[in-house]
């Protein structure tokens, strides 16, 4: 809303620079005319009404998520406790900007006030912090004062329950000095802070040094928080989740996801993609059966799917499955998808992350080990432009691996065989495949960053998908697409996925 006329001023007095961006020109008036930008987002109704939809300044943007201030504000405004309230973002550097809201509460503690947004709001509107203010800062007009919210202590605790004992505290310290942050509490989830598999290697790495204990990355996944890794180390042992399911987070009530592995058989690589999944959703990866050492591979990837629809039933005995697979993972999820529609399951998400439809061709470059040492360096941040595979040994590659802290740093050279033959086996698979019509709605994401290609990859999928076919994209290459720069990309459209379906 534009507001102009002869009752209009001449601007700000002394502040020429708020002036020129607030007093524009006039465009419907004479020359030299200016008009006051508000802010504001109005219309006028067919009867002469003139409605108002909120400021246009409110809506930011938060881990690649677009965010009204207004409806945060008006969810904490909804709870019986709270008198009035506001929100405001922080910026903590590159990348880092946080929602921190303000209430003038009745006599609700913070928690519960924030226990009510997390059952209305998604986590990613969820403020990271909640301040109690005995008033909002307004002006002369009435008009919230944003600037003058304070900022809160982000040095001070968390507003949770305190370590129980040393061994807790020790944990929350190493968790907190990874994740680059004044303090973690201990409760509080590894992944939903920012990590992701890469940091997951250095926690295990400080936990080994500091604390004397011996985590693998596994126990990060399946244990997230200080209390519970703390849990693991120091306790008698607790049943494990399946050899080739990995937990990234083990709890919630709603639909489980589960991400499938690509070529190389390893699903470490879909642990960024758990900030954006509600923290009511378990989220698992499954890994192939030759990383972990057993030769039955399965021989055609029907029959893949069909093992993997056993996985899925000991996290969750019936469906809605919600199914994300990247490359030839891709492949195998909409295979499953097919399958678990054949028998009657309800119907979840199918998200394909630039997985090329099978046409007996496979992939261009032959597997072989230069081709995994250079997926794994990719994998870890490298730029693959700048890799030579037939120059990379395994003693280059693990130095390489261990300078980034990379989780594949680990791979013994048996290792490394065993991801080359499941590797291998795979495109086999790929080549023989040919995928069948699945009724269902795809999403589907293409990596726009890759040179070589003729033609947009979504197309060779409509021929398989019989319901909708969503297509998003993401400015990567294909192996970049689970890079900590580019994977929130993803995250962003898989929550919007997530919501379709409910």
């Amino acid at each position: 809303m534009y507001l102009a006329g002869a009752g209009l001023a001449t601007g700000y007095l002394g502040r020429p620079g708020l002036t020129a961006a607030r007093f524009l020109p006039d465009p419907f008036g004479p020359a030299g005319r200016r008009m006051y930008r508000t802010g504001d987002l109005a219309s006028w109704s067919r009867d002469g009404v003139l409605r108002f939809h909120g400021r246009t300044d409110d809506q930011v943007k938060i881990r690649g998520h677009r965010v009204e201030l207004g409806e945060v504000e008006a969810a904490l405004g909804g709870h019986p406790e709270v008198t009035a309230a506001a929100v405001a973002v922080h910026d903590r550097g590159a990348d880092d900007r946080r929602l921190v809201g303000y209430v003038t509460p009745k006599g609700a503690d913070l928690g519960a006030i924030g226990a009510h947004l997390t059952r209305h709001l998604p986590d990613y509107m969820v403020p990271a912090r909640l301040l109690a203010l005995d008033r909002l800062p307004l002006g002369v007009n009435g008009k919230l004062l944003r600037d003058r919210l304070p900022e809160p202590d982000w040095a001070s605790a968390t507003d949770g329950e305190p370590p129980r004992d040393l061994r807790e505290d020790l944990m929350c310290r190493q968790f907190a000095e990874v994740l680059d942050v004044p303090r973690v509490g201990p409760e509080d989830n590894f992944f939903e802070l920012g990590g992701h598999s890469l940091l997951a290697a250095r926690l295990t790495e400080r936990v080994r040094a500091v604390l004397g204990l011996a985590p693998a990355l596994r126990n990060v996944f399946e244990a997230p928080t200080p209390a519970a890794l703390s849990r693991l180390l120091d306790g008698p042992p607790t049943a494990s989740a399946p050899a080739h399911l990995v937990p990234f987070r083990a709890t919630g009530a709603a639909a489980p996801v589960f991400c499938v592995h690509p070529l190389n058989g390893m699903s470490w690589s879909y642990a960024g993609l758990l900030r954006h999944v509600g923290r009511h959703h378990p989220v698992h990866g499954i890994q192939a059966e030759g990383t972990g050492g057993v030769a039955d591979l399965p021989g055609t990837v029907e029959e893949m799917a069909e093992r993997y629809l056993r996985l899925l039933r000991t996290v969750r005995p019936s469906g809605p499955y919600h199914l994300v697979g990247w490359s030839f993972g891709g492949l195998v999820a909409h295979a499953m998808a097919v399958r678990l529609r054949e028998l009657g399951e309800p119907e979840g998400t199918l998200f394909l992350v630039d997985t090329v439809a099978a046409t007996g061709a496979g992939p261009a470059e032959p597997v072989d080990e230069h081709r995994v040492y250079q997926v794994l360096l990719t994998a870890a941040g490298y730029d693959d432009d700048r890799l030579a595979p037939e120059t990379l040994d395994f003693t280059t590659v693990s130095a390489l691996l261990r300078r980034e802290g990379s989780l594949f740093a680990r791979l013994t050279e048996d290792d490394i065989a065993r991801v080359i033959a499941v590797s291998r086996h795979n495109d086999a698979l790929l080549r023989a495949y040919r995928p069948p019509r699945y009724a269902g709605d795809t999403t589907y994401i293409e990596a726009v960053g890759e040179p070589r290609r003729a033609a947009p990859t979504h197309e060779l999928w409509r021929p398989y998908a019989g319901g909708e076919l969503t297509v998003g994209h993401v400015d990567a290459r294909h192996h970049q697409v689970m890079q900590p720069q580019h994977v929130d990309a993803v995250g962003v459209q898989l929550t919007e996925a997530l919501g379709r379906a409910r």
